[in-house]
């Protein structure tokens, strides 16, 4: 099956979700993970409009579902939406939080959910459709069907642009450019009408839904494309915000909490914090910067899994769907670009030195023979093992592994980093390397002869997530998922004194809240993570905290932007000089 994700992740791609637990006799799940099936999925909001199209296949996070179960409220890449139950594949939704279903939404057509094919006949392009993109919004049948000049312009056969990268599905965005929101995916071989292109031809505008009549963009440097794309229309489109533009009045003045979650405990001034915190609004959302001295908040690019070099110039950061690579951006949001171009890749991080930059990657892979019970073992194993078996009844897979490698800042002299074929999450500081595996949290080094090392681990709970190690110290950090929520821990660097930071104030509450993605201050004193803790220590949104590296004097940052975060590895917090 084809990666959902801008960094192309493989099938295998291990996924971090709350264990379930009995509606009637356990804690309500905060989320459950779901597929969409075969005919895809649309997202719907509250108002009733469009938010995403899924083709089959694609992994989402349910959150909560309507009181009869026929809808489920999904995390999707635009935000959170409502999907109906029935073209998900999922498994124990009476667990999810019962939450109150839109009117709007309950109207909502069902539609057939395939990703649009090609059309026996060119539709009308019409100006409330172009109106429509231009201002990002979803697109809705238009009130007239009487044609425009766009209609006049358009070529008597429709021109067909069939996507051709075949390692992920591409991201289609809200307009001409990857300033854009992403508004949808496009699977591999998947076939579109080209409604219009931009000044230069290398964005083409396609039809992405027949019922709906809603349009997308993509880059056509992956796209196959069946006729002359010069004579076709170049619809008018608002620019894209730049961050600049994005959020000036919180720049440089500090930002009030947001009022549900003023009384979680006596806020005390975050002015004796020092240095840049980067963060992400959501998986391929906007990155913001945000100095805890002076309250100061400055949006940069889009993009995932933002890193803040050590001295605080540079963001380094990663995208995917078509546009995959390493970027660095500078800390003013000026000078972005791509340094380092490879698939699947993700997880950005700099050396002590900001000379290096280490990511995991998935792009290798082995053929084995699948036998079943999550074994895939290799043909000279398999046929050791079993020298009389017939082959052809065994599928002979491809077995995608991650590794960690690194590249100068300039993007050049790329080599691998000693790890198991399961490293993912890498952090670097003075003492090494420390990553996540499926044998717990490891630590190696760059360099030859290194050999990587356990750190912790434990066969009964192997989930050992995001490890980030202290700068400067001994001490690891990393979250560890619970029967009900997810908190974190530290280790020291040899395994010892493992214990935990957070937990939970109290269990009288419908949701646990959780505490993820760790990430150290430069000086080693401080942790940032997220937290989705309420003023009812219940699970509610999520926001950006702090504390002392010893757990104590944990604190809400003042930073009023709502945040996604799904459980996905994201490495959505970030902390520089």
């Amino acid at each position: 099956m084809p990666a959902d994700s801008d960094a192309a992740t493989s099938a295998g791609r291990d996924e971090v979700t709350p264990t379930p637990a009995v509606e009637s006799a356990m804690v309500v799940a905060p989320s459950i993970p779901v597929v969409t099936g075969v005919k895809g999925a649309r997202v719907w909001d509250d108002a009733g409009a469009l938010l995403m199209v899924y083709d089959s296949g694609a992994t989402l996070s349910a959150t909560g579902r309507s009181a009869n179960g026929d809808w489920l409220i999904v995390e999707s890449e635009a935000g959170p939406g409502w999907v109906q139950t029935e073209q998900l594949i999922a498994y124990g939704i009476q667990q999810l939080a019962v939450g109150a279903l839109p009117p709007s939404t309950a109207l909502a057509p069902v539609f057939d959910t395939q990703a649009t094919r090609v059309a026996d006949s060119a539709a009308t392009v019409t100006e409330t459709q172009t109106a429509a993109i231009a201002s990002n919004e979803t697109l809705v049948e238009p009130e007239s069907k009487a044609p425009t000049t766009l209609d006049a312009a358009a070529p008597s056969a429709p021109i067909t642009a069939t996507v051709v990268i075949s390692d992920a599905r591409l991201n289609v965005r809200s307009g001409p450019g990857v300033e854009y929101p992403i508004i949808g995916k496009a699977a591999p071989g998947a076939a579109y009408v080209v409604t219009g292109r931009n000044s230069t031809g290398q964005w083409l505008q396609l039809r992405i839904d027949e019922a709906r009549g809603a349009i997308g963009w993509v880059d056509a440097a992956y796209m196959e494309i069946s006729g002359e794309i010069d004579a076709l229309p170049q619809p008018v489109v608002t620019p894209a915000p730049t961050p600049a533009q994005t959020d000036t009045t919180r720049t440089g003045a500090a930002i009030a909490a947001p009022a549900a979650v003023q009384t979680v405990n006596a806020l005390s001034s975050s002015a004796g914090l020092q240095g840049t915190i980067v963060f992400q609004q959501s998986r391929g959302g906007m990155i913001y910067a945000y100095y805890p001295a002076t309250g100061a908040l400055q949006p940069l690019t889009h993009g995932v899994d933002p890193a803040i070099s050590p001295d605080g110039s540079t963001v380094a950061f990663t995208r995917d769907g078509g546009e995959t690579g390493i970027y660095l951006v500078d800390i003013d949001g000026a000078n972005e670009r791509r340094i380092f171009v490879r698939p699947t890749l993700s997880s950005p991080k700099w050396s002590p030195d900001g000379q290096w930059i280490l990511f995991s990657r998935n792009d290798d892979y082995l053929e084995c023979y699948d036998i079943g019970f999550n074994q895939c073992l290799l043909p000279e194993i398999f046929f050791d093992r079993f020298p009389f078996a017939d082959p052809d009844q065994f599928p002979l897979v491809k077995e995608y592994k991650f590794k960690l490698s690194a590249v100068d800042r300039d993007g050049q002299n790329f080599h691998d980093i000693p790890a198991l074929d399961s490293a993912r999450a890498p952090d670097w500081s003075e003492g090494g390397i420390t990553y996540q595996s499926k044998a717990g949290i490891q630590r190696t080094n760059d360099g030859q002869g290194i050999t990587t090392q356990e750190v912790a681990f434990n066969n009964l709970n192997p989930y050992y997530i995001d490890p980030d190690w202290q700068p400067n110290g001994d001490q690891i950090a990393f979250q560890l998922k619970g029967a009900a929520q997810t908190d974190i821990w530290v280790v020291n660097a040899d395994g010892t004194n493992l214990h935990p930071l957070t937990a939970p104030k109290t269990t009288l509450v419908d949701q646990l809240p959780s505490n993820v993605a760790p990430a150290y201050s430069p000086d080693g004193a401080h942790i940032v993570f997220l937290s989705n803790r309420d003023e009812r220590n219940a699970a509610g949104a999520w926001h950006i905290w702090v504390m002392d590296a010893d757990g104590g004097n944990q604190m809400l940052l003042p930073i009023d932007l709502p945040i996604d975060y799904n459980f996905g590895l994201e490495q959505a917090v970030s902390w520089g000089g």
